[in-house]
């Protein structure tokens, strides 16, 4: 399966040990995980910002990451509203790379989940299955 994990979820797979990380190592071994640029960039941003992360340690992670960040081409456009628009770019992503799944722990992007063009669920949802 080709798996979006939101930057929610991979801030949560580093910073904490738990579900997400158990989740991300699950993924890198039987799955297809694709990230964005987008995505990829506010993980560093908060890692280092808001759980102060050191910069060496963030800068590792980035590059880790860095291998499964795949071009996605234009963004379509998401016809359905979203309360947070730092959200568009990441459904847009995963519809454009015709992702199976975005796994989220974002509660906006959860509650809307049925009106997605993608199949959205959270960590937990996506473990249990």
């Amino acid at each position: 399966m080709k798996i979006v994990l939101d930057s929610n979820v991979l801030i949560s797979a580093f910073a904490a040990r738990g579900l997400c990380a158990d989740l991300f190592r699950e993924l890198v071994a039987s799955h297809d995980l694709v990230i964005s640029d987008y995505i990829l960039a506010e993980v560093y941003e908060k890692l280092v910002g808001k759980f102060r992360i050191s910069a060496p340690v963030a800068i590792g992670i980035r590059e880790l990451l860095t291998q499964y960040v795949i071009g996605q081409g234009e963004l379509p456009e998401i016809n359905v509203a979203i309360r947070d628009p730092d959200d568009v770019p990441i459904v847009a992503f995963a519809v454009a790379v015709a992702a199976d799944v975005l796994v989220t722990g974002d509660r906006d992007l959860l509650d809307i989940a049925s009106d997605l063009p993608v199949e959205v669920l959270s960590p937990r949802e996506f473990y249990d299955r």
